[in-house]
């Protein structure tokens, strides 16, 4: 990400949602979590959280960076 000339605090915000996805799904390394638990992790965030749609599009673009 320093390469692609990221700012710090996009470096920390990638890893913190890195971090949450890892600790919604425990049982599996976040490199291997397909596209439906994705989803449904994204639909997480949107209906039980009730969080808006800039931090459902940070958290997929941190998944994409992975």
């Amino acid at each position: 990400m320093i390469v692609g000339d990221y700012s710090k605090r996009s470096i920390s915000n990638y890893l913190r949602e890195i971090r949450f996805i890892a600790e919604y799904y425990p049982e599996k390394p976040v490199s291997d979590l397909s596209q439906v638990e994705i989803e449904e992790y994204v639909l997480y965030l949107k209906q039980t959280l009730n969080l808006g749609r800039d931090k459902c599009r940070m958290t997929a673009s941190a998944l994409q960076w992975l």
